[in-house]
Parts: C-alpha cells; sequence; structure tokens
C-alpha cells in the first residue's frame, strides 16, 4: 500500500519539531542499523559513506557528517538501475564493495512479497518507509499546515 507523502522544505519540519533533512537521515541510519539483521542496513551505510566520500572528493569536509536524505535516496534509485544506466559502459570499474553489493538479491519470502529483489531499490523503498514512520506523528504542532489538509484529503479519496 502506497501512501501519499508530501516533503518540505526545513524550515516547515523545523517549526513542527520535525527533523531536518539531515536529521532525518541520521535518524533512518539509527533505526536501521539499530534493528537486528536489518536486511538493508549494509547497502544504506555503504551509499551513506560513498555521500561522504565524494565530499571528501570535492575538497568538502567528509566529517561533517552530514547525508542529505535526498541525496541516499536519489543514490539508491539510481543505482538500482545500474546496469541498464547509459553512463554504465564508460565506467571503467565500479567500487568491489558496489559490485558485491549488486550481485545480491533478496530472497522473496513467498508470491505475495512485493518488495524489490533489487537490493538498491530494496532499500530506496525501506528508506521511504523509515521516513514516513518517522514523519507520520500527529503530536507535532504543525497547525500552519492545516489549510494543506483540506486537499490532501480530497486527494485520497480520489
Amino acid at each position: 500500500m502506497m501512501r501519499d507523502m508530501l516533503l518540505f522544505g526545513a524550515g516547515a519540519s523545523v517549526d513542527a519539531k520535525l527533523p531536518d533533512t539531515y536529521d532525518l537521515t541520521r535518524e533512518i541510519l539509527k533505526a536501521v542499523c539499530d534493528a537486528p539483521q536489518d536486511e538493508n542496513r549494509e547497502v544504506l551505510t555503504y551509499l551513506a559513506g560513498g555521500i561522504l566520500f565524494a565530499d571528501g572528493i570535492a575538497g568538502r569536509n567528509p566529517l561533517r557528517g552530514r547525508v542529505d536524505v535526498e541525496a541516499l535516496f536519489r543514490a539508491a534509485t539510481r543505482l538500482s538501475k545500474w546496469d541498464d544506466s547509459d553512463i554504465g559502459p564508460f565506467v571503467s570499474a565500479w567500487h568491489p564493495r558496489f559490485l558485491q553489493l549488486a550481485a545480491g538479491r533478496r530472497l522473496l519470502r513467498g508470491h505475495w512479497d512485493q518488495r524489490p529483489e533489487n537490493v538498491f531499490a530494496a532499500a530506496a523503498t525501506e528508506l521511504t518507509a523509515i521516513a514516513t514512520d518517522l514523519l507520520w506523528k500527529r503530536d507535532h504542532a504543525n497547525d500552519y499546515l492545516e489549510p494543506l489538509e483540506t486537499p490532501c484529503s480530497v486527494r485520497k479519496r480520489d
């Protein structure tokens, strides 16, 4: 079941006492790393590490430890299609750890299991699910978002 989710900029989330994009990544990774034997842990930590590594390559301080949740989702989504990518033939060598992860396939738990077999697509799906759980909190002060509730509730009935 897919639920609609609106993702606002930092101003809206911070005012509502919700995590900003960097804290949301931190909370998602904490949830994944704290869960016993989470099947997406290796992929999501690999992606977050790769984003920090890219900061170092670009001359930015990778020790600031800030990974944008949108960059994490974008990386998981793009890498889920790495073998169909137009740039694939031009990459002389994929990182060995990436190839190990990409070679793995999720084991389906039965014919009803609709989650993606591709480990990067599965990680993107879990990333969205955890973010939804973390952000879907009725006890936060979000009265200023009330004008959006009517259009969203009307859309759900369609």
